[in-house]
C-alpha cells in the first residue's frame, strides 16, 4: 500500500515540475519574442496562456491544443485592436532620427571577377 502512494506523489512532483518548465519556458518566449506588431506579440502570448490553461483544465494535449488556438485567438483579436488604436493616435508628422537625410554615392564600383566579357 504504501508504494502506491509513493507512485502517486511521484506522479504529482512531475506534474507541478512540468507545470513550472513550462511556465519557464513562455516566460523565456514572451521576453525574448521581438515581434513586429502588437497581435503578433498578443498571439504569442494569448498561445503561451492558453496552452497553460488548456493543460490545467483538461490535463490531456487535446486541451493543451485547444487552449492554445482559443489562446493565440484572442490575442490577436487583442493586440489588433491595440495597432488599431496606436495606428489613429499617432501623429506621422513627427520626425526620426532619419528624417530628411540625404544619402549621395560617392564611388561605385564592379567586381572584375563579375564581368561577362
Amino acid at each position: 500500500m504504501r508504494s502506491k502512494s509513493l507512485i502517486v506523489s511521484w506522479e504529482k512532483r512531475t506534474d507541478c515540475i512540468s507545470l513550472i518548465l513550462a511556465i519557464g519556458i513562455c516566460i523565456i518566449l514572451l521576453i525574448s519574442s521581438g515581434c513586429e506588431t502588437k497581435a503578433q506579440t498578443g498571439a504569442l502570448a494569448g498561445s503561451g496562456i492558453g496552452a497553460l490553461a488548456g493543460q490545467a483544465i483538461g490535463r490531456d494535449t487535446s486541451g493543451t491544443l485547444i487552449g492554445t488556438a482559443v489562446g493565440a485567438g484572442a490575442g490577436y483579436i487583442i493586440g489588433n485592436e491595440m495597432d488599431k488604436k496606436d495606428a489613429k493616435t499617432y501623429d506621422y508628422n513627427t520626425t526620426t532620427p532619419l528624417t530628411d537625410t540625404r544619402w549621395r554615392v560617392t564611388k561605385l564600383e564592379m567586381d572584375r571577377s563579375l564581368r561577362t566579357n
